[in-house]
């Protein structure tokens, strides 16, 4: 007896088929991507560590404003 093909259930969806590049879907390299994040961190980190140490604007000891008074 031939058995009935089976059908999806209702509301699913199967994989679709499209005519799109995995790469583009999920980047193949992802080591480039966690460099330049550690990076730009690392950057970020000497910035204000300079700063710091120079007394410069970025992070600045002076005044607050009324709106953040409560924080001083």
């Amino acid at each position: 007896m031939a058995r009935k093909p089976k059908r999806a259930a209702k509301g699913w969806f199967g994989e679709p088929k499209l005519p799109v590049a995995r790469s583009y879907v999920q980047p193949a390299r992802r080591s480039a991507l966690w460099i330049v994040g550690v990076l730009s961190g690392l950057g970020i980190w000497a910035y204000t560590a300079v700063d710091r140490q120079v007394g410069g604007t970025f992070m600045s000891g002076g005044p607050l404003t009324s709106a953040h008074a409560v924080l001083e």
